[in-house]
């Protein structure tokens, strides 16, 4: 797992670069689920905003918000 992370992100249309407030982790669920879910999950802090939690899937290759 690359623990360096994402650098930058786009919030709003604007790149921002981040830092990594903590290390990644990741989720491996399937046996209950139609579909498998296989992610890497990274909180990040923006450079001119709240931190927030993003996650790559490790299934599509796609990066997407994780809302709470």
């Amino acid at each position: 797992m690359d623990e360096a992370g994402p650098c930058r992100l786009r919030l709003h249309g604007i790149w921002h670069d981040v830092q990594l407030a903590r290390r990644p982790w990741r989720i491996d669920q399937h046996w209950w689920r139609a579909e498998p879910v296989s992610r890497v999950y990274y909180r990040v802090v923006p450079e001119d905003g709240p931190p927030l939690t993003i996650f790559r899937d490790l299934l599509t290759g796609a990066w997407a918000r994780q809302e709470y």
